[in-house]
């Protein structure tokens, strides 16, 4: 149920820890404390938005974390592109949008 609901308070410190925990830089039992903390633990983190959607849709489908910027550009021009305009609209995908 946490998944379906994530964008619903897209302000909140808990919907950023849940993001931090899905993308593999925290631990349930151990997330960052404020949203400061959450954006600048995500910040090194390259993971295609079309996926986290999916991924968080169904946590069965792999989420692909990238580990360099431009095999990230590489996939994402190729594979799945995401409506910058969306992504500002809202506060936590806001956080995982990265220039390719």
């Amino acid at each position: 149920m946490r998944r379906l609901q994530w964008r619903l308070h897209h302000n909140h410190l808990s919907q950023w820890q849940n993001l931090c925990v899905d993308v593999g830089v925290a631990k349930f039992d151990h997330v960052p404390k404020s949203v400061t903390a959450c954006k600048k633990a995500l910040r090194p983190v390259r993971v295609n938005i079309c996926d986290l959607l999916d991924y968080r849709r169904n946590p069965d489908i792999p989420l692909l974390r990238f580990s360099t910027h431009r095999a990230f550009c590489l996939y994402t021009q190729e594979q799945r592109i995401f409506s910058k305009e969306i992504g500002k609209r809202d506060g936590v995908i806001q956080g995982t949008l990265r220039r390719i």
